[in-house]
């Protein structure tokens, strides 16, 4: 086996800590060899190695060549759908929007007018039933729109469309087909898993995982912005991250390190006017790693193996640090075992140095992000 070791990735950020888990999953299923993932604590930090059968050149090709394949679309004319699917989209918001307004001036109306509940509902329906008709006949229109994006992305692992939320029948379509090329494309299986769940849908939309940080606000889409950054990830990107010497590129990250919220009030100059720069190779490993965390309805909605959401203490990501070599599935039983619950005893003994944990904040009411993780 060929020790790889991630220089540049750290245990303790939560982008890297994901990175890790991508690389990984990168790696599973290159040989009959099961690859693994521990980690190393030298000079105050914890580093990722990965261990492969593939020797070291040979497997920096190899992830540098499925990261950029696992963007390559099934037909090169996806603007024209993609256009069409953010015009149908527009339109249905705009409606939304005339519903909200009709339903609160028919609820004043029937108010002055004195109206019962059963009463104050028949009015309000009679006075929104062709806003109602209208909108309900666009979200047909944006379904079939994002049906036919989603037929030119093709099946892979960033092609529902440009972000998660699309309509069920879309998702349920594009698993049924990745099924049929399991285990031959266990990579797309595993990520539509980690992506949401049909099992939890709102407006009969895909609810995205909690880590989707980039869900069309301000122009920001996580797979859209996924697929742009695998097409950097060269093998001379790849030997940067190993030889931690990373430099970051011109293009939009997912906001999963902490450093990506970068608040007025802390900069010495305006941030909108700074670049947009990510390291393309961390961010791509990243999404990847989503796949080692899948998803699932949980008590209060959405949930992932990970995730740690609590009324009084908000929601985070946890996250163990381990010296043994795991494979993936030994990852994702270990990350679901929950190990922040365990005595320091019981962590050491199995093998968990530490346990971090990353809160999801949203300072700016606008999107979430990270803050820079703690030993819990």
């Amino acid at each position: 086996m060929t020790d790889i070791a991630l220089r540049a990735l750290r245990g303790d950020n939560p982008l890297h800590l994901l990175a890790s888990l991508g690389a990984l999953s990168l790696s599973d299923g290159q040989t009959p060899r099961a690859a693994t993932l521990r980690w190393v604590r030298s000079e105050g930090r914890f580093t990722p190695i990965v261990a492969t059968p593939c020797a070291h050149d040979a497997w920096v090709a190899s992830i540098a060549d499925a990261i950029q394949g696992s963007a390559r679309l099934g037909s090169a004319d996806v603007g024209g759908a993609s256009s069409e699917t953010k015009a149908a989209k527009a339109r249905l918001k705009k409606l939304a929007e005339e519903l909200k307004t009709a339903r609160q001036k028919a609820k004043a109306e029937a108010k002055a007018k004195g109206l019962n509940r059963a009463e104050t509902d028949a009015w309000i329906a009679s006075q929104t039933e062709r806003l109602n008709d209208d909108y309900n006949q666009q979200s047909g229109v944006v379904r079939d729109a994002e049906g036919r994006q989603a037929q030119q992305l093709g099946v892979g692992p960033a092609h529902l469309g440009d972000i998660i939320g699309v309509d069920v029948a879309v998702f349920r379509l594009h698993a049924s087909e990745a099924l049929q090329r399991y285990p031959e494309d266990a990579l797309t299986v595993r990520q539509l898993a980690a992506l949401g769940s049909d099992g939890c849908t709102e407006d009969n939309k895909i609810n995205p995982t909690p880590l989707s940080f980039s869900n069309g606000g301000s122009g920001k889409c996580l797979l859209k912005d996924y697929r742009a950054l695998a097409e950097l990830c060269t093998e001379a990107k790849l030997h940067e991250v190993l030889d931690d010497r990373v430099k970051v590129v011109n293009a939009t990250s997912l906001s999963w390190d902490p450093r990506d919220l970068r608040s007025a009030a802390y900069q010495w100059s305006d941030p909108k006017s700074q670049a947009v720069e990510a390291d393309a190779v961390a961010n791509a490993l990243a999404y990847l790693g989503l796949g080692a965390l899948p998803c699932f309805p949980g008590e209060r909605g959405l949930s992932m193996v990970g995730f740690f959401a609590s009324r009084t203490q908000g929601n985070a990501l946890e996250w163990p640090l381990w010296d043994g070599a795991l494979t993936l599935s030994e990852v994702t039983s270990l990350f679901n075992a929950r190990p922040s619950t365990w005595r320091r005893q019981e962590r050491l003994a199995r093998g968990v140095f530490e346990v971090m944990r990353a809160d999801i904040i949203n300072p700016t009411g606008k999107r979430n992000y990270f803050s820079t993780a703690r030993a819990i």
